[in-house]
């Protein structure tokens, strides 16, 4: 509680430790990455019992809200002022800690005594006392010549209490902390030119009109008149343009927390305890444009309680046994639509045609509008809204004894969640222009490239309710095996479960050669030639009964020993470790067949809506999301080895290796490969008058569009050096250094990212063939088919290639896209430390002064946490779709030249924001031919900005003598990012963007002060 953290958030104190990558926010306590586990594979304890968001973990408790705000991340589940301890362990966890592979991490709130203590605080931050960070730019905050920060004022106040309510038997303890935030956000956008406004608004009035009143109001634009779109192209003219602007945001959260300690008998202790956690987060803007949005924002409201009972049966046996239940709710309506798109009028199609947008969960809700080339995205996100209640059921006991040298301990739990939620991903039409250049906006009508919607058809909405139970037993026991050796050895179970919906509304992928199911077997088992054999078959009675089959081997022994000879102790464990999948990963196989079709069209133009029915048939190209049969949970085995050598009383050094190595990592593929023909490549279309190439779609082996499925199949490894120096407090003075060497590998770095590079790593580089080589199809391909009699030789182009794919192509190159994670942090070092000035009462300096003069040298004390980090790893991204297979997420080439030679000398000086140059001693673009792939990078090659970031506090306290103990009452002034320290973000990526290499954000926000007051009683 004393040292300056943002927000007052004790999960930011998890980036102390040594092994810990944070690449969201060096202020925030969200998104750990902890010693090369994933962020979502942390497990976070409350007394003991789960604090975790089964859904959508962030990396961080439930309840902590820097995942979304962008800015101070806020309050915690439970105030900073309620905790007692803070566990971390990093590594080297014994066999009672579970469920995930990353950190444990357990905080202990306090319990009331025989004597009342507590606190009351008020925090305050505004704009007056804050710096400007690097892109506040916007003219609308100058005032008088002199730039001035964005709005902002930050209250946070609570107060805590404990003592008895009957006198060595019963005690209470209750916190409350609220956190309140109204902030202006600067951040760059890339808005429409003026004259691609006036182009746009000549081609289709209905677009047009949102152009014109979506991007023109808060910037002054006024559209020339007399500009055509033959005259931008023509001179050159930018589609886009960067743009200042400030987003603002509100956030209210509440939180809450009361514990009942009863001395029930001298060897039995009950407790009991219980927090809420609110959090509400306005409507905001609209993503990109900063004019003011209309919807409920963001809510997230946590119930946690925790009862527990320990007996002592004898002083060496002791049983602890805890029952926990938790709540979490979450509304998410972010980005909605500006009035100008509800007003856009008739976007429908079929049975919708004409009906007027309405309600945002169902199909007449706000369209979404997806213009390419760096505009940002009008309406809905696609994913939004959604909302969701999860109940986590936990109850867990452990017995312990010790005999002789030795001290067993054997115990377990079991865990049932209940996950109702209703995902709207494409519920209301999702229309997108061509990517790669926006320009398609300019022909006659501006029709779109494609419209894309699902219906959900039994039942009509998203809704469903997953169920999943699991277990898991262990024993431990450590064992003193002489005076200086100390072996500890363990073996846990975990049974992780598998997902079930309570009314059947699920469906899955299965190979189903003669319409039988294979259950357990990988959709990509016998490579793409088996795709065809993939049939959808619903889950529950009677049927399959669950996505994958159930994983039931999964052992984890673990094993450590330390041994100490005088001041040096050599320390070392190994240990296997399983993660749960999060409940997202699975719930996202709501949107498949026979509940879910996608309509889709293309070629309508803007405003009109599609006459006739509803252009779905079951022959039309889908892409649903599937869990790939032969799922497993990942596994993660660790390793550690240690010196630790006491410098002094209450010095202690320690240099440490920790290494680990990742399996059966879950990722998001996509194996319905369009077979990469490059369009010279494939049959003309007889039925456009156009004779554009055949759809990529029609030379996939299954009859879907690029489906997705959640796979197993990724791996990674981690490399570390840790070094440390802890003093513990004494003499006025406790710090902590950390620095640490490290090197996270794997291909594949998260489960359901969706954006280039991550979420579909087989789309990268082409599928290979049968006998393993690389190429590409072509139509010389085709004629080796007819050629070697496997086809007639009246057979059309377009079968010939289909036949091809299925018959001679394998399955994708999961193995180039082994490189470095997305989170490979290779050096970060970290100081903090408390320090009472050694002057004032009771101090040799300025020790004999009474009086005011006393009073102003005395009870001073100086705090901070210095962070110095490099920055994480990007892909280069083409832009394009280079291999022919239907995707662009491909990634760029270095066609000449030295990678290195791209980053910009003169980035960050004089306002310059690119950070990358693309042809200044090196030039990346895309291969000069589609078979000339070996030139593609691999993944992960650059790295972004690092971050330099002091937080340092000052406390002065005065002793007030009133009643027994006296009070203290505590001024704070607190500076975040002290020396205004410009932390850049990453830039963009994709070499087709006119912005590439541009960053528009920072990691850390500039100069932040804070002022409070604390009375402690």
């Amino acid at each position: 509680a004393e040292l300056p953290l943002d927000g007052r958030n004790w999960a930011q104190l998890i980036n102390l430790q040594a092994g810990v990558s944070n690449n969201n926010n060096a202020n925030q306590g969200s998104g750990q990455f902890i010693n090369g586990s994933r962020g979502a594979y942390n497990n976070f304890l409350l007394d003991g019992g789960d604090l975790n968001d089964p859904v959508v973990p962030s990396g961080s408790a439930a309840g902590v809200t820097g995942a979304f705000t962008g800015s101070a991340p806020g309050i915690n589940a439970v105030s900073v002022d309620a905790v007692e301890e803070f566990r971390v362990i990093t590594a080297g966890a014994t066999a009672e800690f579970g469920r995930n592979s990353g950190a444990q991490i357990n905080v202990i709130t306090k319990s009331g005594t025989n004597n009342l203590h507590g606190t009351l605080f008020h925090f305050l931050r505004n704009r007056n006392l804050d710096a400007r960070s690097f892109f506040d730019l916007n003219l609308a905050f100058q005032s008088n010549g002199r730039a001035i920060a964005p709005p902002f004022v930050q209250n946070n106040f609570g107060g805590t209490a404990g003592g008895p309510i009957k006198k060595d038997r019963t005690f209470f303890f209750a916190s409350y902390e609220g956190f309140r935030q109204r902030q202006g956000i600067s951040v760059v956008n890339f808005i429409p030119s003026p004259n691609t406004i006036a182009a746009v608004k000549r081609q289709n009035a209905a677009l047009g009109a949102i152009f014109e009143s979506v991007f023109t109001g808060p910037f002054s634009v006024a559209p020339p008149a007399d500009l055509s779109p033959d005259a931008i192209i023509a001179r050159n003219s930018p589609v886009v343009t960067p743009q200042s602007l400030v987003r603002s945001n509100s956030f209210d959260q509440n939180a809450f927390s009361v514990k009942i300690d009863q001395q029930i008998s001298p060897s039995s202790r009950f407790s009991g305890r219980y927090a809420f956690f609110n959090n509400n987060a306005g409507p905001g803007t609209v993503a990109g444009t900063g004019l003011p949005a209309t919807g409920v924002g963001f809510t997230n409201r946590v119930h946690n309680l925790v009862l527990s009972e320990t007996h002592s049966f004898s002083p060496t046996k002791l049983n602890e046994f805890r029952a926990t239940f938790e709540r979490n709710g979450v509304n998410n309506s972010f980005d909605p639509a500006p009035q100008a798109l509800l007003d856009a009028g008739k976007l429908r199609s079929g049975a919708f045609a004409g009906q007027p947008y309405g309600d945002p969960f169902t199909p007449n809700g706000v369209p979404t509008l997806d213009l390419g080339y760096n505009l940002p995205e009008l309406g809905y996100t696609v994913t939004s809204p959604n909302v969701r209640f999860s109940n986590t059921y936990q109850l867990s006991d452990s017995f312990s004894m010790t005999r002789g040298r030795m001290t067993l301990k054997f115990g377990g739990e079991i865990r049932r969640i209940q996950d109702n939620s209703t995902f709207s991903f494409l519920v209301r039409p999702n229309a997108q222009w061509a990517s790669g250049g926006a320009l398609t906006i300019f022909q006659p009508g501006a029709p779109i490239s494609f419209l894309t919607q699902n219906l959900y058809l039994t039942p009509s909405t998203s809704e469903r309710g997953f169920r999943i139970t699991e277990w898991g037993p262990y024993v431990q026991t450590t064992t003193r095996l002489t005076r200086n050796l100390t072996i500890e050895a363990g073996l846990r179970y975990e049974y992780l479960g598998r997902a079930s919906e309570v009314n059947g509304f699920l469906s899955n992928a299965f190979l189903a050669p003669g319409g039988k199911p294979l259950l357990g077997t990988s959709l990509i088992a016998n490579g793409l030639t088996g795709l065809n054999q993939v049939r959808f078959f619903t889950i529950g009675r009677g049927r399959p009964q669950g996505l994958f089959q159930p994983d039931k081997n999964n052992f984890a022994p673990r094993l450590g020993g330390a041994w100490t000879r005088g001041l040096t102790t050599l320390r070392a464990s190994y240990g296997v470790y399983y993660d749960r999948i999060f409940d997202n990963v699975l719930g996202n196989a709501r949107n498949s067949p026979p509940f879910v079709v996608v309509l889709t069209t293309g070629g309508v133009p803007f405003g009109s809506s599609v006459a006739g029915p509803d252009p779905f048939t079951t022959d039309i190209p889908i892409g649903p999301t599937t869990v790939n049969p032969s799922l497993v949970f990942p596994r993660t085995q660790r390793w550690t080895f240690s010196v630790q050598r006491q410098l002094e009383k209450n010095t202690l050094f320690e240099v440490a290796y920790v290494g680990a190595d990742g399996a059966n990592l879950v990722r998001t593929i996509q194996p319905n490969f369009g077979g990469g023909f490059p369009a010279p490549y494939r049959p003309a279309n007889v039925d456009v008058p156009t004779g554009v190439a055949n759809s990529v779609d029609n030379f996939r082996p299954l009859v879907l569009a690029t489906f997705s499925t959640r796979d197993s199949s990724a791996s990674s490894s981690y490399h570390s050096l840790q070094v440390s120096l802890r003093h513990r407090f004494a003499q006025g003075l406790a710090a902590q250094f950390n620095y640490t060497w490290s090197h996270a590998i794997d291909d594949g770095s998260g489960e359901i990212v969706t954006g280039a590079p991550l979420a579909s790593v087989s789309n990268l580089l082409p599928a290979h063939n049968a006998n393993g080589s690389i190429a590409l199809p072509t139509l010389a391909n085709i004629n080796q088919v007819r050629a070697s009699g496997g086809l007639s030789p009246f057979t059309t182009d377009a079968d010939a290639a289909r036949y091809f794919v299925q018959n001679f192509v394998g399955g994708p190159q999961y193995g180039a896209e082994r490189g470095n994670a997305d989170f490979d942090l290779r050096h970060a070092t970290v100081l903090n430390f408390l320090y009472d000035l050694p002057f004032g009462a009771g101090h040799t300096l300025g020790g004999s002064t009474h009086g005011l003069a006393g009073w102003l040298v005395s009870g001073w004390q100086t705090n901070g946490i210095l962070r110095f980090q490099t920055g994480t790893a990007f892909s280069l991204i083409a832009g394009v779709d280079v291999n022919g297979n239907g995707v662009v997420n491909d990634r760029a080439s270095l066609l000449s030249g030295d990678l290195g030679k791209l980053f910009n000398a003169s980035f960050g000086k004089n306002g310059d924001r690119r950070y990358l140059i693309n042809n200044q001693g090196a030039v990346l673009g895309v291969s000069p031919t589609p078979e000339i792939i070996g030139s593609m990078l691999s993944r992960n090659v650059l790295f972004s900005p690092g971050i330099i970031n002091v937080d340092f506090s000052m406390f002065k306290n005065t002793h007030i003598p009133v009643g027994k103990e006296g009070l203290n009452l505590q001024f704070r002034a607190e500076a975040f990012n002290l020396f205004n320290h410009t932390n850049f973000g990453g830039p963009v990526t994709n070499i087709a963007s006119s912005q590439f290499g541009v960053v528009s954000s920072t990691q850390v926000l500039g100069r932040q002060v804070q002022l409070g007051l604390k009375l402690i009683f």
